[in-house]
């Protein structure tokens, strides 16, 4: 009878979490879907690190992960231009559970065959700022491009922007090509 009435008030507890997450905003717009996230957590790690976790409700199901942006971003300014673009590291993390089903939702959005989809612990991507440095984006929006290798393979090989107004509590993941949606969903999932 104990555990019984344990399960259910945990079953309770859970859905009233689920229930209270902001919605995950979803946009299907010329052919392209891109998702805008409720910043969950912001940390400034001690090797200058900044780390980005999102968390949000997406069909019901709790969704999320986090993203490093590391220190260091080189400056490059594109030729012929006032613009600059700003080279550097980062890193897609699994959150657990919540990223699991947020690769599943991007597999089953970008119409990836397979079955259910486990996240990989984190994944490292080249990274850079398109005409605004990483560096500042606590201050200022920042759009970004991750470009993730894989296996070095030309089939492994993706881009997604990955785009962050930090005042306003949103990351945006937005997808760069739809010939980089099975590649993505690979990098990201085991």
């Amino acid at each position: 009878m104990k555990k019984s009435i344990m399960a259910t008030i945990l079953g309770a507890a859970a859905f009233a979490a689920n229930a209270a997450a902001p919605a995950v905003k979803v946009t299907q717009e010329e052919g392209f879907v891109d998702f805008a996230f409720p910043v969950q957590k912001v940390e400034q790690l001690q090797d200058g690190t900044r780390s980005v976790a999102v968390h949000g409700s997406l069909g019901g199901q709790p969704v999320g992960f986090a993203v490093e942006f590391h220190p260091n971003w080189k400056r490059k300014q594109i030729e012929g231009s006032q613009a600059s673009v700003y080279w550097g590291t980062g890193r897609f993390m699994s959150t657990g559970g919540d990223t699991d089903r947020f690769i599943d939702a991007l597999a089953r959005l970008y119409g990836v065959a397979g079955g259910l989809h486990q996240a990989k612990a984190s994944v490292d991507a080249e990274v850079v700022g398109l005409d605004a440095d990483p560096a500042a984006m606590a201050s200022a929006p920042t759009r970004m491009k991750f470009f993730f290798q894989g296996d070095g393979s030309q089939g492994q090989y993706s881009e997604v922007f990955i785009n962050a107004d930090l005042k306003r509590g949103i990351l945006y993941f937005n997808e760069k090509d739809v010939d980089y949606r099975a590649p993505l969903v690979r990098n990201l999932a085991k």
